[in-house]
């Protein structure tokens, strides 16, 4: 049997109300169980004094293991034609690693990065699995809305047990103790992780029901990547998405050192930060949704990536706490717009019966692009810093800011003004404008990328349609 028949036969495929229970349950409790202790990993590392590449590599093994093995777990999920058992182990066991925290010393501050490489390696065991799972029971004529819902159920745990683990760290336990009870938040992300795969058991294999001939292939990993790389839809959104990873992670290890080390921001302001993604999910996720469904993903998808720029722009400027705040909430809620095309792209250009092998090549290429960055970002950071020190440039500014007025020593002409707190800030400073560069110029190429499938109307359209409105000119 073809592709397009089996595409067909998905296109027709109804999802049951068990299947979209399932999925929603598993996604809010993961979520959760992440929101409870994840945010406030890099602020656990920062207490206990962690540099800058320390950092760096807490991000970037995070981002390697919970990608780099999926090629080997979807193919081995396609091959034993189940997702469930992937699924069900993943969720339940990721977070357990967290709870070696508790043992972890200031001296020892670099074990951090092996409980973080347990996590993600237990993470990438149903990764592909679980995309591939989506992939086979969402029909593609819904796919944007029901991902848009996917986000809509996991901002709804990330944003509850991030705030709620916030005011508790901050008004319990004063900061400084939440390494002491990690436990408990580690016990209730896996006792909330095993209600949340319940209903899974009403939920059928659905490579179990198909024909033979409609049952992924077992290839060689080599081979695997012939495939893959000959789907020239996949190939093309794999390798723009690769290059952009790259400015993507850069950035992941110095928001944390801008919000804690430089702006000294404490548990309770860095769980509003961190829920403000939740938040806006929340508010445009199933906006965004239709919005892919009807008129395309691939405009919402350049358009998601180029308002990544403003992420480190806007950070370049904050001297507040506060600042963040406006520069989540506002830019966040522009972003998650085109969140949902992403991935609904990414299923369009893949075919079901192989989900797990493309999903696995997918996540590991971006995975090591991840890697790359937010290790180059940490110690791009540690390196301006160093640099700045042994040239003897460190600005010092306590509760007033002082504006400093660098001039040209030839010509004696006013060149600028600078407004810095520390040589920490001016390196943090220095990375993000690379980041903002670098986003910026990397985003266009997926203005490059052509939709695969018909949808009911287009950005084109509405564009013509506005148009015509002007020329006939007001009512009269």
């Amino acid at each position: 049997m073809s592709d397009k028949v089996v595409l067909d036969k998905q296109e027709n495929r109804d999802i049951k109300k068990s299947e979209k229970l399932a999925l929603y349950s598993r996604t809010i409790a993961m979520s959760t169980s992440r929101g409870l202790v994840q945010p406030f990993v890099s602020m656990i590392a920062l207490t206990m004094g962690a540099s800058s590449g320390l950092l760096g590599w807490i991000q970037s093994i995070s981002n390697l293991l919970s990608t780099f093995l999926s090629p080997f777990f979807g193919r081995l999920s396609d091959i034993v034609k189940r997702r469930k058992p992937f699924i069900i182990i993943s969720t339940i066991a990721w977070g357990i690693p967290y709870a070696f925290l508790y043992f972890i010393k200031p001296d020892f501050s670099w074990a951090i990065v092996i409980v973080v490489a347990l996590v993600n390696l237990l993470l990438s065991l149903g990764l592909p699995a679980w995309t591939a799972l989506l992939n086979e029971l969402f029909p593609r004529d819904v796919r944007g809305k029901l991902t848009g819902r996917i986000f809509w159920f996991d901002a709804v745990g990330s944003a509850l047990a991030t705030i709620l683990t916030g005011i508790i760290l901050s008004n319990v336990f004063n900061d400084q103790d939440y390494q002491t009870y990690i436990l408990i938040p580690v016990s209730i992300g896996v006792f909330l992780s095993i209600l949340g795969v319940l209903p899974f058991k009403k939920v059928e294999e659905p490579l179990q029901n198909m024909l033979k001939d409609e049952q992924p292939i077992p290839h060689k990993l080599t081979e695997s990547f012939k495939i893959a790389f000959e789907n020239k839809a996949f190939a093309k959104f794999t390798i723009i998405s690769v290059i952009q990873s790259l400015f993507f992670s850069f950035a992941w290890p110095l928001f944390s050192i801008f919000q804690v080390n430089v702006l000294g921001a404490n548990a309770l302001e860095i769980a509003i930060l961190s829920i403000s993604f939740s938040v806006m999910i929340l508010i445009v996720i199933r906006l965004g949704a239709k919005l892919s469904d009807r008129y395309g993903r691939t405009k919402l998808i350049f358009f998601n990536r180029l308002i990544l720029v403003l992420f480190p722009v806007a950070y370049i400027f904050a001297t507040k706490v506060w600042h963040l705040y406006l520069i989540h909430y506002i830019i966040a809620l522009f972003l998650f717009i085109g969140t949902p095309s992403l991935h609904a792209y990414l299923l369009d250009i893949i075919p079901p019966k192989e989900g797990g092998m493309y999903f696995g090549i997918y996540n590991m290429l971006t995975g090591v692009a991840l890697f790359i960055g937010a290790l180059a970002g940490g110690y791009l950071t540690e390196l301006n810093e160093f640099l700045l020190n042994s040239a003897n440039i460190s600005y010092l500014f306590n509760a007033n800011i002082t504006a400093l007025t660098l001039t040209n020593l030839t010509s004696h002409t006013l060149i600028g003004q600078v407004v810095l707190q520390d040589t920490l800030r001016l390196a943090v400073i220095i990375s993000f404008a690379v980041v903002a560069i670098g986003r910026f110029v990397t985003s266009f190429p997926f203005l490059t990328l052509k939709e695969v499938k018909q949808f009911p109307s287009s950005w084109g359209e509405v564009a013509r349609q506005v148009k015509k409105r002007f020329e006939r000119g007001p009512p009269i």
